[in-house]
Formats: C-alpha cells, sequence, structure tokens
C-alpha cells in the first residue's frame, strides 16, 4: 500500500510537472515573440554610428530627441562628443557601446573624439 501511494504520487507530480512546462512555455514563447518584434521596432528607432580604425562611420542625420548608439569596434577607447558640448558619450571602451538622447536643437554640429581630436564629423540635427 505504501508503495502504491509513492507512485500515484510521483506519477502526480510527473504529470502537474509536464502540464505546467508545457503551459508556461506556451507563454514564454509567445512573450519572447512579443519581446523580439518590440526589440526589431526599437531598433529601428535608434541611429547607429560605428567606430573604426580611428574613423566614425554612419547616418549623422539626427533627429532632435531620438536615441543615438556608438558602437565603438576599435582596439583603443573613443567618445563621440559634440565640441559645444551639446552631447557626449563619455569614453567608450573597445568593444563597447553607449547611447544619447539628441538634444532640442536644430543646425549642424561637429563632433569629435575628445581623446583622439583628430577624429572628427558633422552632425545635422532636425527637429
Amino acid at each position: 500500500m505504501h508503495r502504491s501511494t509513492r507512485l500515484l504520487a510521483s506519477a502526480l507530480f510527473a504529470a502537474l510537472t509536464l502540464v505546467a512546462c508545457g503551459s508556461n512555455d506556451s507563454a514564454t514563447d509567445a512573450a519572447a515573440v512579443e519581446n523580439s518584434a518590440g526589440a526589431s521596432a526599437d531598433a529601428a528607432a535608434e541611429s547607429v554610428i560605428e567606430i573604426n580604425d580611428f574613423a566614425f562611420s554612419g547616418d549623422f542625420d539626427f533627429v532632435a530627441g531620438e536615441t543615438v548608439r556608438v558602437v565603438n569596434n576599435d582596439s583603443a577607447p573613443h567618445t563621440f562628443t559634440a565640441t559645444d558640448g551639446s552631447f557626449d558619450t563619455g569614453t567608450i571602451e573597445p568593444g563597447a557601446s553607449a547611447t544619447f538622447v539628441v538634444p532640442d536643437i536644430e543646425g549642424s554640429f561637429d563632433v569629435l573624439c575628445s581623446i583622439h581630436p583628430s577624429m572628427t564629423g558633422q552632425v545635422q540635427i532636425s527637429a
């Protein structure tokens, strides 16, 4: 009798575990699809500047309020800094990235790496 009670309890536990796992997987899969879709939409709204071989590359036309990600693919630390101080990523270590929000000002702005001032560029900001 004691053995049959243990077998019944084990079978019940296994059945409940399978049911719980199955329903959680479906919920998790649905959440993963939703998060994936949201991440794609967010990525599309974010401009990206890359740093390679001590040079900036990417689309330098920004819209006020948008988020810009600066990715340092180089072997040295860098910054992406407006010469007038209106935005600055701070130091970005090799292999890392940083983001900033484009200020609500229109015009053309010179940028540089404050660590390597020969790295320059110019961005356009529109409203």
